[in-house]
């Protein structure tokens, strides 16, 4: 993990090397409350792939056609929509998917506000059980001039060791 510094000259932290568009990244995810108290924390396999990426006019008009109420992107920044595939790949168990486990950041590493797109569909929410996988959108909204976002999922906070990047572009 490289350390950057953002205009306001704070720590802000960028990957080395991020996941490329369609290449599965295998990761552990913990289920339990993380202290060993009262659920017991299991480690689970799972696959993420990000099979597709669409901004600005393209995402705007797949939004629209999801919520025509949906508002314009805020001044200098568009819409990023990511395609994923989430696999659940333990032999027993089962775990809760959500789009807003995921975050995007700027090339630099600082982290954009998430958004939560109920009505796009295909969604990437739901319960996956042995063998299961899901695929649906989540939805950033970027700076229109960063030409490389990334995005990260996994525990431990933006700068945690469970963290895995892929790249948006």
């Amino acid at each position: 993990m490289a350390v950057f510094l953002d205009a306001t000259g704070a720590q802000v932290n960028a990957p080395v090397d991020p996941a490329p568009m369609k290449k599965p990244v295998a990761t552990t995810v913990q289920i339990g409350d993380g202290y060993g108290v009262g659920t017991l924390d299991q480690l689970y396999d799972v696959r993420i792939t990000v099979l597709e990426v669409l901004r600005g006019e393209k995402a705007m008009a797949l939004l629209k056609q999801a919520n025509p109420s949906i508002q314009v992107p805020k001044p200098g920044f568009e819409y990023l929509l990511a395609r994923i595939k989430f696999e659940f790949l333990a032999k027993t168990g089962s775990y809760g998917v959500s789009e807003d486990m995921f975050a995007a950041t700027s090339a630099v590493g600082k982290e954009y506000d998430s958004l939560i797109v109920r009505q796009l569909k295909p969604s990437l929410n739901g319960r996956l059980y042995s063998g299961d996988a899901l695929e649906g959108f989540v939805t950033f909204q970027v700076a229109s001039e960063d030409s490389k976002p990334f995005m990260t999922f996994g525990q431990g906070g933006i700068q945690g060791p469970g963290r895995v990047w892929f790249q948006l572009y």
